[in-house]
């Protein structure tokens, strides 16, 4: 299924090795189709990673980011809640104006997509849409841990520049 799919675009990033391995995988039962077999291709090293994500995003007409090359602000970061992003694996990435520009790492991922237009609503007029992959994913998604951090810090600078009142003991 993925090597009709994606045929034009993969076929000179394959081996053939790496076609060999990937067909005698569909031929097992069950054979591994879709996102399976997607991950065995990456799990495999069978294409490096971005040039992975780089065909799949001419194949879905979407462009490729790669987020690890970006600084993206703990306030255009939050705009997604770590919940749903880690569920359907985006990441927000770029508040323009009313735009927003969210990074996918399934673009086939419809329901992903719904789910941050329903969040957007009333922040964005606009939501655009990027292919990223997986690893950059994960390494972004780590950015979510550093908030907590990130407010004690502030927090602390405000009250030491006499910004916040004082904890008070009760």
């Amino acid at each position: 299924e993925i090597l009709r799919k994606y045929k034009t675009k993969f076929k000179s990033l394959l081996t053939p090795e790496a076609l060999a391995r990937i067909r005698n995988e569909e031929t097992k039962e069950p054979p591994l189709t879709g996102s399976a077999l997607e991950l065995f291709i990456l799990e495999n090293k069978l294409v490096p990673e971005d040039q992975f994500f780089a065909a799949k995003s001419a194949l879905f007409n979407v462009p490729y980011v790669d987020l690890r090359s970006l600084h993206i602000p703990q306030e255009v970061l939050s705009l997604i809640p770590k919940e749903i992003a880690r569920t359907y694996q985006i990441i927000c990435f770029k508040k323009q104006d009313k735009e927003l520009f969210i990074a996918l790492a399934n673009p086939a991922n419809y329901k992903a997509q719904e789910a941050a237009t329903f969040l957007v609503q009333g922040i964005a007029q606009k939501v655009h849409y990027a292919l990223t992959s997986l690893t950059a994913f994960e390494e972004t998604f780590k950015q979510y841990d550093e908030l907590p951090q990130e407010i004690e810090k502030v927090l602390a600078i405000a009250q030491d520049r006499g910004l916040l009142l004082p904890k008070e003991d009760h």
